[in-house]
């Protein structure tokens, strides 16, 4: 567990709130480190000069404190995982002597992030509201007028119910799945019990394009999302199930989350119309020209959409990078071999630590269970980013027609 640090600064860019507020991304506030480090030439350099995350340098806080914790850490594959982030907080919030700190971050994040939550919207002010005001002092110094503005904003005046898991159907799977973090609902990343995570609800909309393009692209999406869900309930089946791992049911649960991974790849190879041959496309190798050296233009025409250097950075964690001075952490290497060996050679199933040889990897049903977990986290986290990638640019594009 990683805890926030003090001394909070933030640098606000305040845009009106409108009636589309739903259907747009508001970026009230930049980390000066971000808005100076995301250029072309940074994306271009990133593999060769990120380390593997540290704890929860992920903050995506407004917090010139945190920005300098995490450059002085070697980790710039910071702040733009909000999913993550909202976990950490979570985490973090246990250690009541720096409760304050990690409270004032939360405020900024929610004030900072909430109009991705399209459904939740609302409460996600509220809380946003409450830290402001519970810190009024400390916020109207470090940020004079944001509090003010922020707070004139409506929102309830309750909180959204706790779930009753023993009285809905198939309440031992819906608590399981946001117990894990693995359902597709911005919401679950802040309060598990709630309500509001219940529903798989982060889907995309309103793509101006061609009407052919746009029922592709939907359609496209329909699929990424239904293969999630279908493979996360076969995953809790075989996990849960009284009797003896299923491991044939495992590895196709694995190959079926990284599947999902591909099928992502393809949707931006389509939305962002990437020269790359539909047969090569693939969740590791989108990103780069045929040089293998350099991030593709078309996406580097987006580097300010910090959603899509989010999927970026998931694909490091999953894959990590061949460019030198990349340092590859021990989970990322887990997740690939155990890939590899499913894809490609032997998988035994035995108590006790992994262990391989060429031919052979031999893993407890915990840990394979515990990896699958993993990857499927990382998995729905793609999938939200995605749509929070197509939410920003869809209101950039509805900026620039208008």
């Amino acid at each position: 567990m990683c805890h926030v640090l003090s001394s909070c600064r933030a640098s606000f860019v305040a845009k009106p709130r409108t009636a589309h507020s739903n259907a747009k991304i508001q970026l009230f506030f930049q980390i000066r480190s971000f808005s100076n480090e995301i250029i072309t030439d940074r994306w271009q350099n990133r593999d060769a000069t990120d380390k593997p995350t540290c704890c929860a340098c992920d903050s995506g806080t407004p917090n010139l404190q945190t920005a300098r914790q995490r450059s002085s850490c070697g980790n710039r594959r910071c702040g733009r995982r909000t999913c993550e982030a909202q976990q950490y907080y979570t985490k973090a919030a246990s250690d009541r002597n720096n409760l304050k700190d990690i409270e004032i971050n939360r405020g900024y994040s929610y004030a900072n992030i909430h109009s991705f939550w399209e459904h939740e919207e609302p409460w996600i002010i509220r809380r946003a509201q409450i830290f402001l005001n519970r810190y009024s002092s400390d916020f109207d110094k470090i940020t004079p007028g944001v509090r003010e503005m922020v707070c004139s904003w409506k929102a309830p005046s309750f909180e959204p119910p706790t779930a009753d898991f023993q009285r809905i159907d198939n309440g031992d799977y819906e608590e399981w799945v946001n117990k894990h973090y693995l359902r597709v609902n911005r919401y679950c990343d802040v309060d598990v019990q709630s309500v509001l995570s219940l529903k798989d609800n982060v889907r995309i909309k309103h793509i101006l394009d061609t009407e052919e393009m746009s029922s592709l692209l939907e359609s496209m999406y329909d699929e990424i999302f239904n293969t999630f869900v279908q493979t996360r309930r076969k995953l809790y089946a075989v996990i849960c199930a009284k009797e003896m791992l299923d491991t044939e049911e495992m590895k196709m649960i694995y190959k079926n989350f990284y599947s999902v991974l591909d099928k992502i790849a393809m949707f931006i190879k389509v939305y962002l119309d990437l020269p790359i041959e539909p047969h090569k496309v693939d969740f590791a190798t989108i990103w780069v020209d045929k040089s293998k050296k350099h991030i593709q233009p078309k996406i580097l025409a987006h580097t300010t959409n910090l959603s899509l250097l989010a999927i970026y950075n998931i694909k490091q964690d999953i894959y990590g990078s061949s460019l030198i001075n990349y340092v590859i952490d021990e989970q990322t290497k887990d997740l690939k071999r155990i890939r590899n060996f499913i894809e490609h050679k032997f998988v035994k199933i035995s108590d006790g630590e992994m262990s391989y040889n060429d031919y052979q990897l031999t893993i407890s049903k915990e840990e394979l269970s515990l990896s699958t977990i993993r990857l499927a986290q990382l998995v729905r986290c793609a999938i939200i980013y995605l749509c929070n990638f197509v939410m920003h640019t869809e209101y950039d594009k509805y900026i620039r027609k208008n």
